[in-house]
């Protein structure tokens, strides 16, 4: 059996956890050549570089951050055998799967999407929420796993990035029930109605806006909304309709408190689960990827 190094697995998990050669010797109480040199001779060991040593900050490799989920593990194991023959209280340590989401995206395409993961009592999720261009950067310096998005990425400005399509989800206009009756004459029963539009981030909006032009139709924009949750407390209002993935109103439209309007033929949001090259591929976001595109 080949063994680690386990003191040097510990001073790169102190690394790991200060970000910082410095503060982690000062932590462990170690010169920091002395750290430095140890921290290689545990990267010769394993054959792989932990640290992206290109930039003055220290961040972690993919390899780096696959080594510093097995240090938590492995460390916290022997504190929760400390614990037991203590008696106190013991934690589990739990395998961290960090998904990135655009802001501006449903809520209930988000709860879909990580489901599966919920379940696992193995795992811890951690859910960061931003625009596409900082969680893909996040995604390349291996902090983030996955990320959720509305658009894809380019891969001609992004590389070794790429996008899964998940699926897509009908796009409908929706109001409350007073509205239902505007469904007869569509689309002229539209014209100078108040209606809630989401951000120009996805593209099925500015297809309606040339849809409308087509059709000679004029309506009365109240408001552009980026957060999907605000969107469907627009249409909950009674004050206007709302063009929205019907996903984003499930449960109002199962509960019969908004009714749809009008499924619009030929609109729908895609949406995609964004990855980068890795040489080892976490297999629970490769399982979740799978599933959701086998349901959409």
């Amino acid at each position: 059996m080949e063994w680690i190094n386990y003191n040097q697995f510990f001073y790169f998990w102190v690394i790991a956890q200060e970000m910082s050669v410095t503060q982690a010797a000062a932590r462990l109480r170690l010169s920091q050549s002395n750290l430095s040199e140890q921290l290689k001779n545990f990267e010769g060991q394993i054959g792989q570089a932990l640290f992206d040593r290109k930039v003055r900050k220290l961040n972690l490799t993919e390899a780096g951050r696959l080594a510093f989920d097995y240090a938590n593990s492995v460390f916290s194991s022997s504190q929760e055998m400390l614990d037991v023959f203590k008696n106190r209280p013991i934690q589990k340590q739990k395998t961290a799967i960090r998904v990135g989401a655009i802001s501006s995206l449903s809520k209930n395409l988000q709860f879909e999407f990580i489901r599966p993961l919920l379940t696992d009592e193995n795992l811890k999720l951690v859910m960061v929420e931003g625009n596409l261009a900082e969680l893909v950067r996040q995604l390349q310096n291996h902090t983030l796993d996955v990320v959720i998005s509305n658009a894809a990425v380019r891969a001609d400005s992004v590389p070794e990035v790429f996008n899964h399509r998940l699926g897509e989800i009908q796009v409908s206009l929706v109001g409350a029930k007073k509205y239902k009756r505007m469904a007869k004459g569509f689309p002229a029963s539209l014209s100078g109605q108040p209606v809630f539009f989401p951000s120009r981030a996805g593209r099925y909006r500015s297809d309606f806006e040339a849809w409308l032009e087509r059709e000679r139709v004029q309506i009365d924009v109240r408001a552009e909304v980026e957060d999907m949750a605000l969107l469907r407390l627009f249409a909950m209002s009674g004050l206007g309709l709302a063009l929205v993935p019907e996903i984003v109103v499930k449960r109002e439209l199962d509960f019969g408190e908004l009714v749809i309007i009008r499924k619009l033929k030929g609109f729908a949001e895609t949406f995609f689960a964004v990855t980068t090259t890795r040489k080892f591929p976490n297999p629970h976001i490769e399982r979740v990827v799978r599933g959701f595109s086998s349901k959409a």
